[in-house]
């Protein structure tokens, strides 16, 4: 997401619910639950970043596909361990539609 994002924060009781801004760039992680609009978006720009089931969280979610062989890359992998994208070759998109949707972020 771009710096300047609104999110709005769930909680288990909606009394609770709340929303929060953010003046730094996040990266969004575990993915899911996203508008058709968004998800046609997605698969046009990143075809191998898709919904899979992860065992590790027993769950379904937007994850990466390794190129010739379909395996999952899911998230903590490839997205929570902060420094795993500063390297060479991967471009980073921002999203600067508003969308509904489910997710994790890691702050850049």
């Amino acid at each position: 997401m771009p710096a300047e994002y609104e999110a709005l924060m769930v909680d288990d009781d909606p009394a609770n619910d709340h929303w929060q801004h953010s003046e730094e760039r996040v990266l969004l992680s575990h993915v899911a639950g996203e508008p058709p609009a968004v998800e046609a978006q997605l698969q046009r720009l990143a075809p191998r970043y898709r919904v899979d089931y992860s065992q590790t969280t027993h769950s379904f979610y937007r994850m990466n596909h390794r190129e010739y062989c379909e395996a999952m890359l899911g998230d903590f992998e490839t997205i929570e361990e902060r420094g795993t994208f500063d390297q060479p070759g991967v471009e980073l998109l921002d999203l600067h539609e508003p969308f509904t949707g489910w997710c994790g972020s890691r702050t850049l």
